[in-house]
């Protein structure tokens, strides 16, 4: 099977068809005159399986996986690498397509993991989600609960080396809305609380401390 480069959006991957060289009809896509990774040409740069290969070894297919793992975490590997990798720019179906052509000198075609659901084994090992994951064994559903109802300030569902890493790192880029947004903080308190306050309007004054400029604010509560 000849593979075009357009089949792939990940840049280490491109990579690799333009330092082959090859130009060719992609057999997936219909492309004409592209860039192109030849399956059965013994000369082609073996990387592309290597790299391939290196993303299917992290699942297991769900018949070796512990009994108690979560159903919830499996699904098929064609589908993981569609939602959770940006590896292609294809569907579903071509992407299984091409993974099993790809990576058939190190897979065969019938292995379980193209067969089966697969998941993530080590989401069943305590030790290393919490040395690993930012969320350690928690989940961002428990963790705003957490944050909301039991303690804002010194929560334990965080891995703070973890996260300094990843803020620390040059490659994060934090996406803020370019619009005007006004942020308001709150808090989450009991009905009873505020029972006698409710939909009473109240007036705000919020005075600088240098007693110069007054503002009056209307909220309703």
């Amino acid at each position: 099977m000849q593979i075009g480069i357009d089949c792939f959006e990940d840049v280490e991957i491109r990579s690799i068809f333009a330092s082959g060289g090859k130009v060719g009809n992609c057999d997936v896509t219909g492309q004409k005159d592209v860039l192109i990774y030849d399956t059965l040409d013994e000369n082609s740069n073996a990387d592309l399986a290597v790299l391939l290969s290196e993303v299917l070894d992290v699942y297991t297919p769900e018949s070796e996986l512990p009994s108690d793992f979560p159903p919830m975490c499996l699904a098929y590997i064609e589908d993981i690498l569609f939602s959770d990798w940006s590896i292609f720019n294809l569907s579903v179906h071509k992407i299984k397509q091409v993974v099993i052509e790809v990576c058939k000198s190190i897979y065969a075609e019938n292995s379980l993991v193209f067969k089966e659901k697969v998941g993530l084994e080590r989401l069943c090992d305590s030790n290393f989600l919490r040395r690993n994951c930012i969320m350690k064994e928690s989940s961002w559903k428990r963790f705003m609960s957490s944050i909301k109802n039991i303690n804002r300030f010194h929560s334990n569902h965080i891995n703070l080396g973890l996260l300094q890493k990843l803020f620390d790192s040059p490659s994060l880029q934090l996406l803020i809305s370019k619009k005007s947004v006004t942020y308001y903080r709150a808090r989450i308190s009991g009905e009873k609380v505020y029972l006698k306050m409710k939909w009473d309007l109240r007036r705000l004054v919020l005075q600088r401390l240098d007693g110069l400029i007054l503002k009056v604010l209307v909220v309703y509560i």
